[in-house]
C-alpha cells in the first residue's frame, strides 16, 4: 500500500491518493492517512483568502464550516463533534455552522461555541480564519488507539433520555427486559452489503434484550419481518425532522448495533456501546485489521470478513454484551 501511495505521489495521481487515504486508514496507518490528506489538501488552492492551512489559533476569530454537501449527509458535524476542543481552547472565539438539525445538540454541548443554520446567511471574510470539514478532520482525529478519551462529548436532552428509557422499558415490545438495544440494519446508499432483514429477525429472536428501530424512513415492511411484536418502533421521534430528540433515543439505549452509516458517528459520539456491522466492501473508513478506532472509545467494529450475517450479527451481539458489562463493574 506505502509503495502504491508514493508512486502516486510522485506522479500526482489524485484519484490513486483519495483511495489511499482511505486505505490507510481501514488498515490502521493513521498517521500516514493524516500526512497524505494534509498533503492533498496543501496542493489546492485556497477556496478563500482565510482559509485555514494549519496556522496557530491562538486568540483568533474562527469559523467551523460544517454544513454537509450535497454528497455528505449529517456525519460531518457529528464525526467532527469530538475534535471541537482543539478549536475552542485556542481560539478566543469560535462559531460553526451546521445543518440545522444539528443546531440544538450542540448549542447545549458546548456552552462557549456559537452555533449557526447553515441556511444562515454568514459573512466569511469577517473571520481570521474559516475551517473546512476536511481540514478539522484531518488536522486533528487521533491516530492511535486505544480511543482518545479526553474528546469532547455531545450531550443529549437528559430528561427526555429519562423519559424515553421509562417508556421503552414499560413497553410489551421491550419482552420484559430491561436491556434496550438499538439496531439499524438499512441504508439506501449502493455501495453497501447489510444483513436481510430476516438475519436481524433471527438476531432479534435468540437475544435477551428489548429492542428499538433506530432505523429512518418507512420501515412497515421490514418489522412485518422483524416482527411488531419483537421490535419497539417509536413514531413519536423522527430522525428526518428532528435529530435532536433522536439522539435522546439513542442516549436512552443501553447500546447499538447498526451497520455503516450515520448512526455510528451519532452513537460514537454520544458514548453509548455501539457496534458497527462492517462488510467487505470497504467504502468507509472503518477498520479491517482491529475492532477498535481512535475515534471513539465506546464503539467496537464487527467486520463480515467472509462469514455469514447471522455469525456476525451474533459477534455484534457478543461484543456490545461486554461492551456494556466493562461500564458497569
Amino acid at each position: 500500500v506505502k509503495t502504491v501511495t508514493a508512486l502516486a505521489e510522485a506522479c500526482g495521481h489524485r484519484h490513486t491518493l483519495k483511495e489511499m487515504i482511505s486505505v490507510l486508514s481501514q488498515l490502521g496507518c493513521y498517521e500516514d492517512s493524516q500526512r497524505l490528506w494534509i498533503n492533498q489538501l496543501n496542493r489546492k488552492p485556497k477556496a478563500i483568502p482565510n482559509e485555514w492551512r494549519g496556522e496557530d489559533l491562538q486568540g483568533k476569530n474562527v469559523l467551523i464550516q460544517l454544513q454537509p454537501s450535497d454528497r455528505q449527509g449529517l456525519a460531518v458535524g457529528y464525526r467532527r463533534a469530538r475534535l471541537m476542543h482543539h478549536i475552542t481552547r485556542q481560539a478566543s472565539r469560535v462559531m460553526a455552522v451546521l445543518e440545522p438539525r444539528l443546531v440544538e445538540t450542540f448549542h447545549r454541548s458546548f456552552p462557549t461555541l456559537k452555533v449557526q443554520a447553515a441556511t444562515e446567511a454568514i459573512d466569511e471574510g469577517a473571520f481570521d480564519y474559516v475551517i473546512s470539514p476536511d481540514r478539522m478532520l484531518a488536522h486533528f482525529l487521533p491516530t492511535a488507539p486505544p480511543p482518545d478519551e479526553t474528546g469532547d462529548f455531545l450531550v443529549a436532552d437528559q430528561a427526555l433520555v429519562e423519559q424515553l428509557r421509562q417508556k421503552y422499558r414499560a413497553d410489551s415490545r421491550s419482552r420484559g427486559h430491561q436491556r434496550l438495544i438499538g439496531i439499524c440494519w438499512y441504508s439506501s446508499h449502493f455501495a453497501k452489503e447489510t444483513p436481510e432483514v430476516s438475519d436481524w429477525a433471527d438476531f432479534i429472536r435468540r437475544t435477551q434484550a428489548g429492542f428499538v428501530s433506530l432505523q429512518y424512513g418507512n420501515v412497515n415492511s421490514h418489522l412485518k419481518i422483524l416482527g411488531h411484536e419483537n421490535i419497539i418502533a417509536d413514531e413519536s421521534i423522527d430522525q428526518l425532522v428532528n435529530m435532536d430528540d433522536f439522539a435522546a433515543q439513542v442516549a436512552a439505549l443501553d447500546g447499538v448495533i447498526t451497520i455503516v452509516n450515520t448512526l455510528a458517528h451519532v452513537a460514537g459520539t454520544l458514548d453509548v456501546p455501539t457496534i458497527v456491522v462492517r462488510d467487505d466492501i470497504l467504502r468507509r473508513e472503518w477498520p479491517v485489521t482491529r475492532d477498535r478506532t481512535p475515534w471513539y472509545p465506546s464503539v467496537r467494529i464487527a467486520g463480515k470478513d467472509g462469514r455469514g450475517w447471522g455469525e456476525v450479527l451474533g459477534e455484534a451481539g457478543d461484543k456490545l454484551c461486554e461492551i456494556i458489562a466493562e461500564r458497569n463493574q
